[in-house]
């Protein structure tokens, strides 16, 4: 069973596991389909790199994970858990669905976000 939801890009998510860490800060540049990231010496500021875990269940699975394909495209979205609320870019090749076929009545997904803070 999902533990909590959250919000990405205007889509609610079922979660099982989350796990933020706090990373040096990064200007973040997008070039083609490569989210580059450059560290300046002497910038003191740290961003949110959040780990997602979690499924969608029948009857809104297959809208949801369309939905959440058509997020990676390295556009900045608003990601909202009442704890590391701000502004997100999902990390190209991070979004991850595990289709066994055991199940066929839910996805189980996994990505990885990173909180875009150019300042």
């Amino acid at each position: 069973m999902p533990i909590t939801t959250i919000t990405f890009g205007g889509i609610t998510l079922n979660v099982s596991e989350l796990v933020p860490v706090k990373v040096p800060g990064t200007i973040k540049q997008i070039v083609g389909r490569q989210l580059i990231q450059h560290n300046l010496p002497g910038r003191a500021v740290q961003d949110w790199s959040i780990t997602i875990s979690g499924e969608f269940f029948e009857g809104t699975r297959d809208t949801l994970r369309t939905d959440l394909e058509n997020l990676d495209d390295l556009n900045v979205y608003a990601y909202v858990d009442g704890i590391h609320d701000g502004q997100y870019i999902l990390v190209p090749g991070t979004l991850q669905f595990t289709d066994s076929g055991v199940e066929p009545n839910r996805y189980l997904y996994t990505l990885q976000i990173i909180q875009y803070n150019q300042t």
